[in-house]
């Protein structure tokens, strides 16, 4: 079968065990370096932590797996 390039790649490659488990360990270790300022915070810090952790989280993500990346699909269709 012949790899064609699609524009739904990133779509299918969120799907995949893999990407699920890099999301997971990267959440997790961005988790470890926040749990002793997550713990004394108030409310709206605690949530202004919880919004910094997400955008790492999407960061790391991204270096990972790049959105503006061209992806291959083997398959048929």
């Amino acid at each position: 079968m012949k790899a064609r390039i699609v524009a739904d790649g990133m779509r299918r490659l969120r799907a995949t065990g893999a990407h699920g488990a890099a999301k997971a360990r990267i959440q997790a270790e961005v988790g470890s370096r926040h749990a002793a300022e997550l713990r004394i915070a108030s409310w709206w810090r605690r949530l202004w932590i919880q919004a910094r952790m997400r955008g790492e989280v999407r960061r790391e993500l991204e270096r990972e797996f790049s959105p503006s990346a061209l992806y291959a699909a083997h398959g048929r269709k």
